[in-house]
C-alpha cells in the first residue's frame, strides 16, 4: 500500500474555524465537501469525528428535538456514503457548555491503529487540539509520516511542531472545502485566489484607477483595481512573488482579504 494517505478530522474542531473565518463572511447555508478535502491531501481515505447534538435546548418540544436530531442524521448519513469517507460518533456531554466526548479516545485509537498495522504511510490529521501531540509523536518514532493541518489562530503549535509537515487552515482552504452543484462556479461565489512569480512589479499595477496601500501586520504592499466588472486584489508576499485575489464584489473581496492577510491601511 504504498503512498496511501488517511485522513482524520477532528469534526468540532473544523467547524469552530469554518464558524469563525467562513460564516461571517459566506454565512452558515454552505456545507463542507470532505471528498475535496480529501483531494487537497491526496487521502484515500478519510475519518470523520464528530457527534450528533441530540441534547435538549431550552424551551424546544419533543417534535423540534425529533427534527433537528433526524436532520443532523441525514448529514452524516450523507457524508457517511462517500467513497472513502467513514463517520464515526462520539457524545455531546449535556450542560451549558455541550462538551463531546469519546471523540478524541475514537481519533487517537484509529490513527494508532492504521499506524501500528503499516495500513497507510502518511496520517494528515485536520485539528488543533494539542491533545492530540502524544499520538502524533509516537506515530512519528513509528515512521509514519504525519502532517497537521490547523489554523494557527486557535490551534497548537507544539502540536504542529511535532508533525513532520504542517498546512495553516485558512479561508482561501475553507473556500475550496465547500460543497456546490456539480456544474456551479466556485468563482461566482468565493473569491479566485492566484499566485504569480517570479514578477519585478504588480501584475496589476499598469491597471487604470489601481490603488495601492499595505496589508497585515507585516505591512505587505496591496493592490486593488478593476477591470471589466471584476475587483482585483493583489498582495506582494515577497521580492518577486504576488497573491491575487479576483471577486465582482469589491466590499467581499476586502473582505475576503482582510480575512486571509490582516487589516488594510490605504
Amino acid at each position: 500500500m504504498l503512498g496511501d494517505t488517511y485522513l482524520f478530522i477532528d469534526g468540532g474542531y473544523l467547524s469552530d474555524v469554518y464558524r469563525r473565518l467562513f460564516v461571517p463572511l459566506f454565512g452558515d447555508a454552505y456545507l463542507v465537501d470532505y471528498r475535496a478535502i480529501m483531494q487537497t491531501f491526496g487521502a484515500r481515505r478519510a475519518y470523520l469525528y464528530d457527534c450528533l447534538d441530540d441534547v435538549r435546548k431550552t424551551g424546544e418540544s419533543d417534535a423540534d428535538l425529533k427534527a433537528r436530531v433526524e436532520q443532523q442524521e441525514a448529514h452524516f448519513d450523507a457524508i457517511d456514503k462517500m467513497e472513502g469517507v467513514h463517520v464515526r460518533y462520539g457524545y455531546l456531554a449535556p450542560g451549558k457548555k455541550r462538551n463531546q466526548k469519546e471523540v478524541d479516545v475514537l481519533l487517537v485509537v484509529d490513527m494508532l491503529t492504521h499506524a501500528f498495522n503499516k495500513n497507510m504511510d502518511e496520517a494528515v490529521l485536520v485539528s488543533g487540539d494539542r491533545d492530540f501531540r502524544p499520538v502524533v509523536e509516537s506515530i512519528v518514532r513509528r515512521g509514519t509520516l504525519v502532517k497537521v493541518a490547523y489554523d494557527p489562530r486557535n490551534g497548537s503549535r507544539p502540536l504542529a511542531r511535532a508533525a513532520d509537515n504542517e498546512m495553516e487552515i485558512d479561508i482561501t482552504a475553507l473556500c475550496r472545502w465547500i460543497k456546490l452543484d456539480k456544474y456551479d462556479n466556485a468563482h461566482k461565489h468565493f473569491p479566485q485566489a492566484m499566485l504569480h512569480q517570479h514578477c519585478t512589479a504588480d501584475p496589476f499595477m499598469n491597471i487604470p484607477g489601481y490603488r495601492k496601500g499595505r496589508v497585515g501586520p507585516n505591512r505587505l504592499a496591496i493592490g486593488l483595481c478593476e477591470q471589466n466588472g471584476l475587483w482585483y486584489a493583489s498582495v506582494q508576499i515577497n521580492a518577486l512573488d504576488y497573491s491575487s485575489y479576483t471577486f465582482q464584489d469589491k466590499a467581499k473581496l476586502l473582505e475576503f482579504v482582510s480575512v486571509q492577510c490582516g487589516e488594510i491601511t490605504w
